[in-house]
């Protein structure tokens, strides 16, 4: 999975421009949270190199990047 990681709020309409050429997933993950881990797990055991092609993925650590998460 080729995480794209989301750490500034200037990034945002940079995702939204390029959600108009892919579909674009923006996982927020909280790194305190066993639910979130599990979930991010998951989804990373999940995601094949097709979905790489067909959709642009974004990391967004909850807790360091507070303001963008907002």
């Amino acid at each position: 999975m080729e995480w794209k990681p989301l750490t500034e709020v200037g990034q945002l309409e940079d995702v939204d421009r390029a959600s108009r050429e892919k579909a674009v997933l923006i996982l927020k993950h909280s790194t305190r949270c066993s639910i979130s881990s599990a979930a991010l797990a998951r989804l990373e055991r999940a995601w094949s190199s097709a979905d790489d092609e067909e959709h642009s993925a974004y990391y967004l650590d909850l807790i360091r990047h507070r303001d963008v998460s907002n």
